[in-house]
C-alpha cells in the first residue's frame, strides 16, 4: 500500500470522539431519509407504479426528509467544539424544522439556511494556503450559492432566473465534489459509467428523463451534459471514499447528490449537511477530520 493511499484511509475514531460519532451518524441518517424520499417520489410519480404507492407513504417520506436533516444539523451543532459551526448548523436545523410546523417560516428559513450553511462549512478553516484549498473553497462556494439562489427563487424573494441558475451551480458544485476525494480507478470507472447512463437516457428519452430529474432532483432547465457531469463527479467521490474506507466522505458526497437542487428547506438542509460532512471528512488540517481526501 502506498503512503498516498494510506493517507486517504479513514482514521479510526477514538473512544472519546463522541462528537465525530454523532456527526457520522447524523450524516448517515440524513442520507437514508433523502434516498427513501427520492425513491418513493420517483415510484409514486411513474405511471406504471404510481397507483401502488399510498399517499401516506409519500407524505411520511417527505416529512422525514425534512425533519431528519433538521434534527441532524442540531445534533451536530450541540456536539461540535467549533462555535461558528455551531451557530451555522443551529440556524439550519432550527429554521428547517420550523417549516415543518408552519409554512410561514419558509421565507426566513431560506435566509437562515443559506447563511447558516455558509458559516457551518466556512468554519472548517482550511480554505487558504494552497491550490487544493482554493479548489475546495470554490466547490463549496458553488454549492452554497446554489442554496441561496434556489431557495430564494423558490420562495419568491429572488428573480425568476434564480431557480435555473441555482440548478446549474448546484450541478457544477456536485461535479466538483470529486476534488475532495481520491477516486482511484474504480471511482473514475463507475463515475464514467454513471455519466454514460445519464447521457444515454437523456438522448433516448429526453422528456421522461427531464420529468424524472425534476421529480427526483428538482433541477430546472439543465442540460444532459451538465447533469451527467454532476452525477459522475459525486459518484466518483462516493466510490473513492468507500474504496479509501473513508465512509463519512462517501456519505457526504452521496447526500449532496441525492438531496437534489436545494430549492426547498428539506433539500437545502440535506445539502448543507452533506457538504459539511464531506469537507470535515476530507479536511487536510491535522486533527480536524477523520480522513484526507487528497
Amino acid at each position: 500500500m502506498t503512503a498516498a493511499h494510506a493517507a486517504g484511509r479513514q482514521r479510526p475514531l477514538l473512544p472519546d470522539q463522541q462528537p465525530q460519532r454523532v456527526r457520522v451518524a447524523a450524516g448517515a441518517a440524513t442520507l437514508a431519509a433523502v434516498v427513501a424520499a427520492v425513491a418513493l417520489r420517483v415510484v409514486g410519480n411513474a405511471p406504471p407504479t404510481a397507483a401502488s404507492v399510498p399517499s401516506g407513504a409519500l407524505d411520511a417520506a417527505a416529512t422525514a426528509a425534512l425533519v431528519v436533516p433538521a434534527a441532524a444539523a442540531v445534533a451536530v451543532a450541540v456536539t461540535t467544539d467549533d462555535d461558528v459551526e455551531r451557530v451555522g448548523l443551529l440556524a439550519v436545523g432550527v429554521f428547517a424544522g420550523l417549516t415543518a410546523a408552519s409554512a410561514a417560516a419558509t421565507v426566513p428559513a431560506a435566509g437562515a439556511i443559506a447563511g447558516g450553511g455558509a458559516l457551518a462549512v466556512g468554519s472548517r478553516g482550511t480554505w487558504t494556503g494552497d491550490w487544493r484549498a482554493v479548489r475546495r473553497a470554490l466547490v463549496t462556494g458553488l454549492v452554497l450559492a446554489s442554496v441561496a439562489l434556489s431557495l430564494g427563487g423558490a420562495v419568491g424573494v429572488a428573480p425568476a432566473f434564480a431557480r435555473p441558475v441555482g440548478s446549474e451551480l448546484y450541478l457544477v458544485g456536485v461535479a466538483g465534489t470529486v476534488l475532495f476525494a481520491r477516486p482511484g480507478r474504480a471511482g473514475w470507472v463507475v463515475g464514467g459509467l454513471a455519466a454514460g447512463a445519464v447521457l444515454y437516457a437523456a438522448s433516448a428519452a429526453p422528456f421522461a428523463t427531464g420529468a424524472a430529474v425534476l421529480v427526483a432532483g428538482a433541477a430546472v432547465d439543465v442540460s444532459g451534459a451538465l447533469l451527467a457531469a454532476g452525477v459522475a463527479g459525486a459518484t466518483a467521490a462516493t466510490v473513492g471514499g468507500l474504496c479509501a474506507r473513508n465512509v463519512p466522505a462517501a456519505v457526504g458526497a452521496a447526500t449532496v447528490l441525492f438531496a437534489g437542487v436545494p430549492a426547498t428547506p428539506a433539500r437545502a438542509a440535506a445539502v448543507v449537511l452533506g457538504v459539511s460532512l464531506l469537507a470535515w471528512a476530507t479536511d487536510p488540517a491535522p486533527g480536524t477530520g477523520v480522513g484526507v481526501g487528497e
